[in-house]
């Protein structure tokens, strides 16, 4: 679908509904196709070096910032799992595990090829790209808007000293960015505070609870949830073919557990598939997408799964009010439909009856 960038008209008009939707369901994080935006008209200097045209990339973040509810930008991925690089032939090495796309010299926007992270070319690249993009964004005031995803979901010594690595130089490069990834149960021992938001899915926060809580008082770290396509069986998520309640239950495990944020797979990978056609996405119910393509207005339809996610934020909205009023009691009744993440009701008549006793606490107040 990059070749829509070649009818700027219609791409502003898409994105720009996005925005006003995203705003709709509460998502304030958004993230950027950093190669997309950028590899088009990128230019060389005598030496190689990286002279970026940041016009589409400042469009895009405009059009958020007009129509949306932006608290961060989020980067996409520096670096891949080779694995997953389908359609693509990364060259040299096949044994390394992770790749990046390094710009190249060309016209349009397959101004890019594939390397294994044990080149040299991808570490300049890696350095250039970063400050030019910092440089730029501190230019415009945003940098203390901008996470940077490195590697998600890394696995193997050499494969987290890779991303390790990159998660400092980031920091290096760019000293306001913070970074952030979705991660496993051993991300602490191996990021610490290199990673400045910790992503576990849901299931690994939960067999993890106590080692997370207790980093969240000793470190300067944050920490979220996710889910991916999994966990299954009876745990809180998004699938299609589970109760409406896991999913607007994701938020109330979120607050109990003092979680900053959800980060969601996803809510627009049409490309995975055909959403009015199949049934699932990358073999899963129908995760890869919770809204659907409106074509003909260029906007998108809201399926009913995130629909029952945004109420969700709306109940943790409401959970941080009654919190502040009498921190115990609001405890207490989440504790009665959620004691872990694959330990809750589905009883939807003892959930409403819960909330109305949040609502009136909430309105105790005055």
């Amino acid at each position: 679908q990059l070749s829509i960038f070649g009818r700027k008209k219609y791409l502003f008009k898409l994105i720009r509904n996005y925005a006003v939707q995203m705003k709709k369901e509460r998502i304030n994080v958004v993230t950027v196709p950093l190669y997309p935006l950028l590899n088009r008209d990128i230019k060389f200097g005598d030496d190689g070096e990286y002279i970026f045209d940041f016009t589409l990339l400042d469009r895009f973040l405009d059009t958020f910032l007009d129509f949306g509810e932006v608290k961060y930008f989020c980067g996409f991925h520096l670096m891949n799992k080779g694995s997953i690089m389908l359609g693509h032939e990364p060259s040299d090495n096949p044994e390394f595990p992770l790749t990046a796309y390094v710009f190249k010299e060309g016209h349009g926007v397959e101004n890019f090829a594939w390397m294994y992270m044990n080149d040299e070319r991808v570490w300049r690249h890696l350095e250039m790209f970063v400050k030019g993009l910092y440089n730029h964004l501190k230019e415009r005031g945003l940098t203390k808007m901008w996470l940077q995803h490195v590697c998600d979901e890394v696995a193997g010594e050499e494969a987290f000293n890779t991303v390790l690595k990159t998660y400092n130089l980031v920091h290096e490069w760019a000293p306001d960015f913070k970074t952030i990834d979705a991660t496993w149960e051993d991300s602490f021992e191996k990021y610490g505070e290199a990673l400045n938001i910790h992503v576990p899915q849901i299931d690994i926060h939960d067999l993890n609870a106590e080692k997370y809580d207790n980093a969240i008082d000793a470190m300067d770290i944050d920490v979220w949830s996710y889910t991916c396509l999994k966990p299954q069986f009876n745990y809180l998520s998004r699938l299609d073919d589970f109760k409406l309640i896991a999913t607007r239950l994701i938020h109330w495990y979120n607050f109990k557990k003092r979680l900053g944020g959800y980060l969601h797979w996803s809510w627009n990978l049409w490309h995975y598939g055909q959403p009015y056609v199949d049934g699932c996405c990358a073999g899963w119910p129908l995760d890869g997408w919770v809204t659907f393509p409106d074509v003909k207005n260029l906007d998108v339809f809201e399926s009913i799964r995130q629909r029952e996610n945004v109420s969700g934020i709306e109940d943790l909205e409401l959970l941080r009010l009654c919190d502040k009023i009498d921190h115990e009691k609001t405890m207490m009744l989440v504790s009665v439909l959620v004691e872990r993440a694959n330990d809750f009701t589905i009883d939807t008549e003892l959930f409403f009856r819960v909330r109305r006793m949040l609502l009136e606490l909430a309105s105790s107040q005055g």
